[in-house]
């Protein structure tokens, strides 16, 4: 599925689950289109895949990640 997605332009992965460095990196490699890319949960962000990003990603015009991610009760 991420080799499909070159022409992404925005990535919300807020509250998605099972989100790997791996996964991330992939994305990365893939979606050179890539402006937009969001994240609630920085403990899935690591600083490899920050680096590896903005260095990957030409068009990446807002990286954004929020430093908790809270679950909510239901």
């Amino acid at each position: 599925m991420v080799g499909s997605c070159h022409k992404i332009e925005y990535l919300n992965i807020s509250f998605c689950q099972g989100i790997t460095d791996r996964f991330l990196i992939k994305i990365a490699d893939s979606c050179q289109a890539l402006q937009e890319f969001h994240s609630a949960c920085a403990h899935l962000i690591s600083e490899r895949f920050i680096s590896y990003i903005l260095n990957s990603c030409p068009n990446l015009r807002r990286f954004s990640i929020l430093s908790s991610c809270q679950r909510k009760n239901r």
